[in-house]
């Protein structure tokens, strides 16, 4: 097996040679989205999304999911992660139907951070969780009765 190591070697700190954040190239929702709204447990069914990232200059340090009910399930292009690679990679994501959105945090190897978001709110739980959204309807009906 080989290990191979990258340095660049100038006199200038990182942040005056980039000081521009990755890119977020694209952002896919995958079809089993739709099949979120069929069930009132969220938590035990998920969707799953694609965004593709890169950084041209200093080259990507770390790819972290900042939402909640997410976690990257794969990472593809070169995987893991090489610090200061500036290959695009694809990173899939699943989130929990409680959801309707996920969130990434991609940094490079000078610090720049960008936020690439597919979907909306993605830190907001907008479904029935442990079927709370029964409650009120139950306590409205012994009221009536």
């Amino acid at each position: 097996m080989e290990t191979s190591f990258y340095f660049t070697v100038n006199d200038y700190p990182l942040t005056e040679l980039d000081s521009y954040r990755p890119e977020c190239e694209k952002k896919i929702l995958c079809k089993d989205k739709k099949n979120c709204g069929k069930s009132l447990d969220c938590q035990k069914h998920v969707w799953h999304s694609e965004l593709f990232v890169s950084d041209n200059l200093t080259g990507l340090r770390d790819v972290e999911v900042s939402s909640a009910g997410s976690r990257v399930i794969k990472l593809s292009g070169h995987s893991p992660l090489v610090v200061g690679s500036s290959r695009t990679f694809r990173v899939i994501v699943e989130t929990e139907c409680c959801y309707d959105g996920v969130e990434l945090s991609v940094r490079d190897v000078a610090g720049n951070e960008k936020k690439c978001v597919a979907g909306i709110n993605p830190n907001v739980a907008n479904k029935c969780i442990f079927n709370s959204c029964l409650i009120p309807i139950v306590m409205f009906l012994l009221c009536i009765v």
